[in-house]
């Protein structure tokens, strides 16, 4: 979810099968948490169809609006994962590319218990749990509808 598109080779859609959802918004619309009433509304819904009660998130490193908005929904850290990169070509990447370590990324190491330069070229995974979604939302404000 909330994962840059890039073009898969087919093993490696065949290797990921999950289903993934994106919450676009306009600038105007941004930080009134309409992202999170929808994925809220969403997984709710989801829930009651299906019974699944547990929710995974693959997250950018530098998408920091989703990982404030799993935040805020009570998502914690679950790992850190490959997705693209493999191997020798994600050790190449990770030397090619450590100016990417940041403020933010060292932040992101201390939350999953990792090195910052084993962020890089990695997804952040995030796990919900929806009987601590609805606490977390009937902690926050009214949802908007």
């Amino acid at each position: 979810m909330f994962l840059w598109k890039q073009k898969l080779k087919k093993e490696e859609y065949e290797r990921l099968k999950q289903e993934e959802i994106a919450i676009e918004l306009l600038e105007e619309y941004r930080n009134k948490r309409y992202g999170t009433n929808a994925l809220t509304l969403f997984m709710n819904k989801v829930t009651e169809i299906t019974g699944n009660r547990f929710y995974k998130f693959l997250i950018d490193i530098d998408n920091e609006p989703s990982q404030k908005l799993l935040r805020g929904l009570g998502a914690y850290p679950d790992g850190i994962t490959e997705f693209v990169l493999h191997g020798e070509e994600l050790e190449e990447f990770r030397k090619e590319n450590l100016s990417m370590i940041d403020e933010h990324i060292v932040c992101l190491a201390d939350e999953f218990l990792c090195e910052p330069e084993e962020l890089i070229g990695m997804v952040l995974q995030y796990r919900i749990d929806r009987k601590e979604l609805l606490k977390t939302v009937m902690d926050n404000e009214t949802m908007v509808y």
